[in-house]
């Protein structure tokens, strides 16, 4: 896993308020952005823009080659999910910004992710369920209100894999929930 920055984001974007008091995290958002306006619809820097300027951002972004940048500190509440709800399988609570941090791959949801990504990625969550009660791991696709509002990671993300990798970086990830769980 490669970090590009530390913790403390230097490229942090403003979209974000703090989180309600008695918030615990226990859901790993899962997005997908390309900027395909740009050139290069996967450069990092043009997906940090497109993400500004629809006043949005995520917690950490990563891009194709597994790089991870964070952009808000996981103690503040981004404002990555919009309008959205748990499955009812999972509680069914609304305002997944409150109890959620978010994760944006760079990538389309009409082509597979990088196996850079997918080791970043678990690694992340192992990393974030080390610090976090996580109880879930979903895609912005299951919590978006109204269903069908959003499509990310969308079908070629494979939900296996990462179960997979993130076991092998903590046991800890074993009790967490994906999709194909609820």
């Amino acid at each position: 896993m490669q970090r590009n920055t530390p913790l403390m984001p230097d490229n942090a974007l403003p979209h974000w308020n703090e989180r309600p008091p008695s918030a615990a995290i226990t859901t790993l958002l899962i997005h997908s952005i390309s900027a395909p306006q740009r050139a290069n619809a996967y450069d990092p820097a043009a997906c940090i823009e497109l993400l500004d300027l629809h006043r949005v951002a995520a917690h950490y972004l990563i891009d194709r080659e597994g790089r991870i940048r964070p952009l808000v500190l996981e103690e503040h509440r981004a404002w990555h999910a919009g309008e959205s709800k748990l499955p009812d399988s999972l509680g069914g609570t609304r305002g997944v910004n409150d109890f959620s941090i978010g994760v944006e791959l760079i990538g389309a949801d009409t082509e597979p992710f990088t196996s850079q990504q997918y080791q970043s990625l678990a690694a992340l969550t192992a990393e974030i369920q080390a610090r976090h009660p996580l109880q879930a791991v979903l895609g912005h696709q299951h919590v978006a209100e109204p269903p069908g509002r959003k499509t990310d990671p969308g079908p070629q993300f494979d939900w296996e894999r990462l179960r997979a990798e993130a076991l092998q970086f903590s046991g800890a990830t074993a009790g967490l929930r994906f999709p194909q769980d609820l």
